[in-house]
């Protein structure tokens, strides 16, 4: 007995650091792990053998490990190609881990692989397989005194029989009563590890897509952070790959993470450890199913499994494609580009928004460029930019009038505000008593007796604290600032900042009316307050717009602002081919640089134009006054190319906005010339676009290049195009040429001059 108690003690110390790890990175996380790599492997009670558990059908096999070895993912198959997209490990893996806080903060960490009473069982019902795996009387930890609890985790897993995709849920129920500390603070689920080939092709859903290395770390948080659900991770050379995403239709607070060849989602439970109401509620149930599987192709093939999920069930798609809507009036449906009056990455120039400096010259671009255009415009407030916030009137002096000139030019003009901040030192913040409308963060543990505003700043420096959107004070606040700017200037819209850019913040006040840090609250609240804002816009034609393209507020807006989709050089339109008919894209940021790199501000425009996104958001103003460069003779090229791409990009609504991106088809270039703006892009690219109103195809190819004419040769595959025949007829415009013949067969091959700065458009249409 006294060598027993003696390891106990020992197995006590040598444990009892481990139990506050913490695997997220919230705005509440403590200790971070790397990987779930790094947690320490525990023992196992359990109620079966050694034997793997499978779940399969003839598209896909699915190997989880025995109960001894905590049922993680082993292996996930294809068996037709025997491809296998788990690698082995001589490690037990993971498939879920949960953080759980005690009254007094202290953490205790369980994974599949802790102390339980390990099962599983199996059922085959009208549309598949569901496999069940459960983990009940669940320890607290692997250290001495550690809580047994009377615990149970349900994983299930549902496999349809004509499905490569399996769908993952999990329960927590407490099966004895009153419920005490420890409370559940957090959940990773489904965990799958060791996914693919270091070489593999990985898709991150971050603005409209960016492609990541297999050994790189992402952990964002959603919405806001991340745009998307989805992960894309595909084998070049097999073009075999596997899908992942969190089929949440609603919008709630989470995770999406892919750290080191590993995938899963990390749910923030609702009300688990913070009060509301008559007390906690300890169970907790995934509003969601995470789909895990497999598919042939690229990332393009998991866009478009991800967009029949969105078009049937979320609720961001309900209102129907762009064409059909009608709270979004006509002329933004027809709108092909933008301005701003001067952007800066840190702090704006505030005589930028001065009627006196800003209006003369765009009324001066509206006569050069010869058509209407939409303008953001900054700073109509008389305080500097990113303070005082929501106090914005009066406006300054004659910008009101200023406005009403750009009006009667043709200039649709949007003023900045922020939907998201209250300034700790605006006015209003201590007059109408802001601190119960506010987010506030819980500190883990259970029951937090105290919670706490939150705080943001930016380059302004000032103090800022986040509205709860879901508050009816603060959607009632920015409705009176949007109604009053409606009512008292000619203005066509209002940029509302922030709203689907910014993280969603986990707020913790139980005063709300909201479920206590997790829950789709931030996305339904933020949405009622766009949908006063649009209510407002409607009544005289305008529209309501705000940053980035966050999918859950799609149905909310009328555009995004999508700086955060151009923003890096590895970026993979995964967005714009599940949603381009459902949501108006538009704007990029311009910098100096793309003014004095020949063929930069083309490349950049005709990127733009080829995604289907309305032109431009190039500043009249600040650091990078593209008024100037257009202004110049030098350029003149580079004016009528953009001519050209507003023209084509508005004759052509039918592909840009009502259809759908497809495919890249194959194009190389004899001069194969690269634009370097930070980013190297070729100076001649392409883009294949299906009609929405017909069976037609039409592939866009541009030449940016403002020096050098140039030989091209494409390549289309109109069976992978989804264009269905053997029998089609082909028209090549591109200027003055306009050209007709009929191809039999399904792949088009064309060799064609492509003069400098041109645009050519190929139409395909079936013949019967």
């Amino acid at each position: 007995m006294r060598m027993q108690w003696y390891l106990l003690l020992l197995l006590a110390v040598l444990t009892a650091g481990q139990k506050t790890l913490s695997l997220r990175r919230s705005p509440e996380a403590t200790d971070i792990v790397e990987t779930h790599k790094d947690i320490p492997f525990t023992t196992q009670f359990s109620s079966q053998d050694g034997t793997s558990v499978r779940l399969s059908n003839d598209l896909v096999s699915y190997t989880f490990a025995s109960a001894a070895q905590g049922f993680g993912l082993l292996s996930m198959l294809e068996p037709s190609s025997r491809i296998e997209h788990i690698l082995s490990s001589n490690v037990s893996p993971f498939l879920w881990n949960a953080e759980w806080r005690d009254a007094d903060g202290l953490g205790y960490q369980t994974t599949n692989l802790s102390p339980a009473f390990k099962s599983s069982s199996k059922e085959q019902n009208e549309e598949g397989e569901v496999l069940t795996l459960r983990w009940d009387n669940l320890t607290m930890g692997n250290f001495w005194g550690a809580p047994q609890l009377a615990i149970s985790i349900i994983a299930t897993i549902e496999l349809p029989t004509n499905s490569s995709i399996a769908y993952f849920s999990v329960r927590i129920d407490h099966r004895t009563e009153p419920v005490g500390d420890p409370c559940l603070w957090s959940l990773d689920y489904p965990i799958i590890q060791n996914i693919g080939r270091p070489s593999d092709v990985v898709i991150f859903p971050r603005g409209f897509g960016i492609r990541i290395n297999t050994n790189s770390a992402n952990r964002l948080q959603y919405p806001g952070e991340t745009n998307y659900q989805a992960i894309s991770q595909c084998d070049g050379k097999t073009r075999s790959c596997v899908y992942f995403a969190a089929q949440d239709p609603s919008g709630h607070y989470k995770t999406i993470n892919y750290v080191e060849r590993e995938m899963y989602v990390g749910h923030i439970p609702g009300d688990t450890c913070v009060k509301r109401g008559g007390g906690v509620k300890p169970d907790y149930s995934s509003p969601w199913r995470t789909a895990l599987g497999v598919h042939s192709g690229d990332w393009w093939d998991a866009s478009q499994i991800y967009r029949r999920w969105a078009l049937s069930e979320a609720d961001w798609t309900k209102k129907g494609r762009v064409v059909d809507r009608t709270d979004i009036p006509n002329w933004h449906k027809e709108a092909t580009l933008w301005f701003n009056t001067g952007w800066d990455s840190g702090v704006l120039n505030s005589t930028e928004g001065d009627p006196l400096v800003a209006v003369p010259k765009l009324l001066k671009l509206r006569e050069i460029i010869g058509a209407d255009f939409s303008l953001h415009y900054y700073c109509w407030h008389h305080f500097p930019f990113d303070s005082n916030y929501p106090d914005y009137f009066p406006a300054k002096t004659g910008w009101t009038e200023g406005v009403q000139k750009l009006k009667e030019a043709g200039v649709k003009v949007l003023p900045y505000i922020n939907g998201r901040l209250w300034d700790y030192n605006s006015p209003s913040f201590t007059k109408e008593e802001a601190t119960p409308h506010l987010t506030k963060s819980a500190a883990p543990r259970f029951n937090p007796r105290t919670v706490q505003p939150s705080l943001e700043n930016y380059g302004s420096g000032q103090n800022f604290a986040v509205a709860c959107p879901h508050t009816t004070y603060w959607q009632n606040k920015i409705s009176s600032v949007v109604d009053t700017l409606f009512q008292e200037n000619s203005i066509s819209g209002i940029y509302i900042d922030q709203i689907a850019a910014a993280t969603s913040v986990a707020c913790a006040d139980a005063e709300h009316g909201h479920s206590t840090r997790g829950g789709d609250y931030f996305v339904k609240g933020a949405a009622r307050e766009l949908d006063l804002a649009q209510e407002a816009a409607s009544r005289v034609g305008g529209i309501i717009v705000s940053e980035s393209n966050s999918e859950p507020f799609m149905s909310s807006l009328s555009g995004f602002l999508s700086l955060v989709a151009y923003d890096s050089c590895d970026s993979v339109p995964f967005f714009v081919s599940s949603y381009s008919d459902y949501s108006i894209t538009f704007g990029r940021i311009f910098l100096e640089i793309d003014a004095t790199v020949p063929s930069g501000f083309n490349t950049k425009m005709a990127e733009m134009f080829l995604l289907g996104s309305q032109l431009g958001w190039a500043g009249v103003g600040g650091f990078n006054p593209f008024y100037s460069f257009l202004l110049d003779e030098r350029n003149a090229a580079s004016l009528n190319f953009l001519r050209n791409l507003m023209e084509i990009s508005s004759t052509h609504k039918k592909y840009f906005r009502d259809g759908r991106l497809m495919p890249k088809p194959s194009i190389t270039s004899s001069k194969a010339v690269i634009i370097d703006t930070g980013c190297k892009r070729p100076a001649i690219d392409v883009a294949a676009w299906k009609s929405g109103e017909d069976e037609s195809l039409s592939v866009f190819i541009t030449n940016a290049n403002v020096m050098d004419d140039d030989v091209i040769a494409v390549r289309v595959d109109l069976k992978r195009l989804e264009m269905e025949g053997e029998r089609f007829s082909v028209t090549v415009k591109m200027g003055e040429k306009n050209e007709t013949s009929i191809l039999q067969g399904t792949e088009l091959k064309m060799k064609m001059d492509m003069p400098r700065v041109s645009i050519a458009v190929i139409t395909v249409t079936p013949l019967k």
